[in-house]
């Protein structure tokens, strides 16, 4: 082949556009020399018509531009010769030398010179250089680990840029289909995805009106995402892919290993994890809170039914039990922590009159030498007045008198899944709870900004590389904007660059 051809007109000439800054933006922060020295390494002294960093440069241009197959990202380096020229390509093809040789003339029988014209050739890769190049990607990957690599070298650099990056963090899982039907060939007895199973997940609720219960149920077959992420720059911080029947608690704590030994900077930034119901668990509440200080934020599941099967059980009724069975009390708890005072009757009125009032008592905060929770009469802190005060007092044997009674339960002794440091329902609770929205929409921009909801991939390794990919670049790009100066646009990662303030 002939050596590079220089161009009359080159479009570095020409100012980027908005988009491909946003791939420059992500270019820029990625530390991939490794990874680049790795795959150089790996692809040894075989043909280099396709260098490995501009193969890798494509590859990311992939992912920052939402392609969700190869061949629609081939369609736009075709058409697209500022984005080769960017990845490392040349824009125009290489023409092969012209083969000069000696041709007989039939008629004359003389020797006449004949020059043929050398071949061209593309110097954009094809969709089978593509794929032998996400082989070697993946290949690399599943046993170096070098892509995962790249998400623990930015995790670091955001914790360095931005100090309270990681304080607030969080987990939820997605469902992602695979490519395959999940359907078993009648010859093999298998399915075109040998990885993926089917994945199933049930949702409760009661209609507020009726008062019946009703359930959602939602089967795919694939895989789960499992995504721990930062709520509040809403920034993801690590990810695994497991098949779709994996559960979400054991999935969580085996990935919290890994993540606090790998940066135990993180474990002692976190100050907070909230997580939906699904991830309702004792032990694993026990482990956030005693081995590394950070506040389980963490909604309850309703598992009583022995109440619910009750003749006169009433669905609009609170489903309580006695804080103290073992002697006769009116303070009662309910599933998810909180603590209620049943007003208790004078001597001479009549049961049936009216029916028993219950008011919830007032959480008083989180004593750490007792390590238990305080409750307060709400009589007493609501500044109303209680005609079963007295009876109260006495059935607890207090002289609380003004102060009003008090509850204190030690955490050591109770369900870790019931009673928790915040209860659920305070100021703090409710404030930490609703940070757990980011991670749906961090997991919107995977699904429509990066196309995981229709993509072409079957196999876990190319699905875990896939995921690698994504939450690479959306760090790196979140922390081109916060070395930028634009620490509010971290979360944008479709937004033209050129629009942003530089100020």
């Amino acid at each position: 082949m002939t050596a590079k051809q220089s161009l009359l007109f080159s479009w570095k000439n020409v100012d980027n556009l908005p988009d491909l800054n946003r791939f420059k933006l992500a270019l820029d922060n990625l530390p991939d020399d490794e990874l680049i020295a790795k795959l150089t390494a790996m692809r040894g002294n075989g043909r280099d018509d396709y260098p490995v960093e501009a193969m890798w440069r494509l590859v990311v241009a992939g992912i920052v531009f939402g392609h969700a197959s190869m061949a629609s990202l081939l369609r736009e380096a075709n058409r697209n010769p500022r984005l080769l020229e960017i990845c490392g390509f040349e824009a125009l093809p290489h023409q092969e030398k012209p083969v000069y040789s000696l041709v007989r003339d039939t008629k004359t029988g003389r020797l006449q010179p004949k020059v043929q014209c050398g071949k061209f050739h593309s110097t954009i890769p094809n969709s089978w250089n593509m794929s032998r190049f996400q082989d070697l990607l993946m290949k690399c990957d599943s046993e170096y680990g070098l892509v995962s690599e790249l998400i623990r070298k930015m995790r670091g650099e955001l914790m360095d840029e931005v100090e309270d990056y990681g304080r607030y963090i969080g987990y939820d899982g997605k469902a992602i289909k695979s490519f395959s039907s999940g359907r078993k060939k009648r010859e093999s007895g298998c399915t075109s995805d040998a990885d993926a199973n089917w994945g199933r997940h049930e949702h409760r609720y009661t209609d507020r009106k009726s008062g019946r219960t009703h359930t959602k149920i939602k089967q795919w077959f694939g895989y789960r995402l499992h995504m721990i992420g930062d709520v509040h720059y809403e920034m993801p911080i690590a990810a695994v892919v497991t098949p779709a029947s994996r559960g979400e608690v054991p999935t969580l704590n085996k990935q919290l290993t890994e993540l606090f030994e790998q940066t135990p900077e993180l474990a002692q930034r976190a100050r907070s994890f909230c997580a939906d119901r699904g991830l309702d668990s004792g032990p694993l509440r026990a482990r956030l809170f005693d081995e590394y200080n950070i506040l389980p934020v963490i909604d309850n599941r309703k598992l009583w039914r022995e109440e619910k099967k009750a003749i006169n059980y009433d669905a609009k009724d609170k489903v309580t039990r006695p804080l103290y069975p073992e002697r006769a009390d009116n303070i009662s708890y309910d599933e998810a922590g909180r603590v209620y005072c049943h007003v208790p009757y004078h001597q001479n009125q009549d049961i049936s009159d009216k029916p028993a009032r219950m008011q919830q008592m007032i959480y008083y905060g989180y004593d750490k030498q007792r390590c238990s929770i305080k409750f307060r009469c709400p009589a007493a802190v609501g500044e109303y007045s209680c005609e079963g005060k007295s009876a109260c007092l006495k059935n607890a044997n207090s002289k609380a008198y003004q102060y009003g009674r008090t509850v204190r339960i030690n955490l050591k002794n109770k369900s870790r899944r019931i009673f928790k440091s915040v209860i659920k329902g305070s100021r703090t609770w409710n404030k930490q709870y609703a940070k757990r929205s980011a991670l749906e929409r961090i997991f919107a921009r995977v699904d429509q900004g990066y196309q995981m909801d229709r993509h072409y991939i079957r196999g876990l390794k190319r699905m875990q590389l896939r995921c690698n990919l994504i939450v690479a670049i959306m760090m790196s790009m979140g922390l081109g904007h916060v070395r930028a100066g634009r620490h509010a646009k971290m979360r944008s990662l479709i937004q033209p660059v050129e629009w942003f303030d530089t100020g």
